[in-house]
């Protein structure tokens, strides 16, 4: 490029040339010498829940996790399909993670003392649930800690440790400490079964206490009697059913 009189434009010069190059150095020197002594720290320290990654599960479903937030490792890991049998089940529900939405339903579950808890991860991102108030309470997760729970999982089945009837169990989410609910601990059920496995019966009202229903060997041969013997039984009605399969009802009057 010309001048009119055809005399070369120079656009820089080695010196400005040299003096853009030292700047260029004095920045990445200074960069350099905030960033190198304090790397240790970004690195133990990352950004909570910046990255997740999951191994694959090796025994009875469970799976590592790494991120932030201090969840550690996930204790649960099987994929969510409906109840789990013998279990209280809460249900993390989608949106959970946005601060001001439903978190836990039942947000207040009871349950029974000799009950496990599980919970189902109905939201599109990890959740814990962890006993406690928040992180800086000093017994946070000492009765249960369900790790990292993916989304669409469901957590291990949770024992409350420690616990006693008429206890209320505040917990929260490691990750999203906004996220709250507490458990009330009710009585332990009664036993649904004799000592024998057999058929549970549940007498009338008036109806002796403890009588039961025995099905025999061999009864479950289509065809074959099940013999049941009402000699200990008084007058009365006994409502019973299969526990294994509880929609097959019926009812035994002895007069």
């Amino acid at each position: 490029m010309t001048t009119p009189d055809e005399s070369p434009i120079i656009r820089t010069s080695s010196k400005r040339m040299a003096q853009g190059l030292v700047i260029v150095v004095i920045v990445m020197a200074v960069g350099a010498a905030i960033a190198i002594p304090n790397w240790h720290n970004m690195a133990k320290n990352p950004p909570p829940v910046s990255t997740i990654t999951t191994k694959p599960s090796t025994e009875g479903g469970a799976a590592t996790s790494a991120g932030g937030g201090g969840a550690g490792s996930a204790a649960g890991g099987s994929k969510q399909g409906g109840t789990v049998a013998g279990a209280t089940t809460i249900s993390i529900l989608q949106g959970a993670s946005v601060q001001g939405n439903p978190a836990f339903d039942p947000n207040d579950a009871k349950v029974s003392l000799d009950s496990k808890v599980v919970w189902q991860n109905k939201d599109t991102v990890p959740h814990t649930a962890t006993s406690g108030t928040g992180p800086s309470d000093p017994n946070s997760g000492k009765i249960f800690d369900t790790k990292i729970i993916n989304n669409g999982e469901n957590s291990s089945p949770q024992q409350l440790k420690g616990a006693k009837v008429g206890d209320s169990i505040p917990y929260y989410c490691q990750i999203h400490p906004y996220m709250t609910a507490k458990l009330t601990v009710t009585a332990a059920k009664a036993s649904s079964s004799n000592a024998t496995g057999g058929a549970a019966t549940t007498p009338t009202a008036g109806g002796p206490v403890g009588a039961s229903l025995t099905i025999m060997q061999g009864a479950a041969t289509q065809g074959n009697p099940a013999k049941v013997p009402t000699t200990k039984l008084t007058a009365g009605e006994y409502p019973y059913h299969c526990t294994i399969h509880p929609y097959m009802t019926g009812t035994l009057k002895v007069q």
